[in-house]
């Protein structure tokens, strides 16, 4: 439900800008930054990581396989493609959507805030956008939780890793892997200052 609600709420963004054409009110001047000339391997390496993250939904979708219906590979297959012309078009309509409304980056704004101001306004359907772009990150920062235990605990069975990641708890979950987890992501939160530019790469 909240990724069909972020959907929604861009596709109503991308389709009013592009039949408005301009921004609904003036939006904040961009912010000067000396760092223009700074490119080279960094840039790179930094769109890289963004782009390795924004594959997860992908790779959930693969790991999920075996819970499809059958027959599960084709159904998976054609999830696969949905999810991929979805975010192509979302992508694609953004982009087009900045070039029109002249988007630049503002510091302490996210282009994302600024072009859904542009296109609706403010009020409600803002909200939407911000509090659907929340959500949808929270779900996906959790599906870490999900995964990594049991592929430690995988690991653990075949001798890779120390066998105390294999072991469940009270609760049925593999405790080990959820306290490294939280340590290593509390440490990449501590180092980085809480900074996604920093945080992601």
């Amino acid at each position: 439900l909240p990724a069909a609600v972020f959907v929604a709420a861009l596709t109503v963004v991308i389709v009013t800008g592009l039949i408005e054409g301009r921004p609904l009110h003036p939006l904040p001047a961009p912010t000067q930054s000396d760092v223009t000339a700074s490119v080279g391997i960094l840039l790179v390496l930094a769109a890289f990581a963004n782009g390795c993250a924004a594959l997860t939904g992908v790779e959930a979708i693969a790991n999920a396989t075996p819970s499809f219906r059958r027959p599960r590979s084709q159904r998976a297959a054609r999830a696969e493609l949905g999810l991929g012309l979805t975010l192509g078009l979302l992508l694609l309509g953004l982009a087009v959507l900045i070039e029109h409304f002249g988007v630049r980056p503002v510091e302490g704004r996210t282009l994302l805030s600024l072009l859904a101001e542009g296109s609706i306004g403010t009020g409600g359907g803002y909200l939407v956008v911000q509090f659907a772009t929340v959500v949808l990150l929270m779900l996906a920062a959790n599906t870490s939780y999900g995964g990594l235990p049991v592929l430690l605990a995988r690991l653990a069975s075949d001798g890779a890793l120390p066998h105390v990641f294999g072991l469940r708890a009270d609760r049925q979950v593999y405790r080990s892997g959820l306290v490294v987890l939280t340590l290593l992501a509390g440490g990449l939160l501590a180092f980085s200052g809480g900074q996604v530019n920093v945080l992601v790469p």
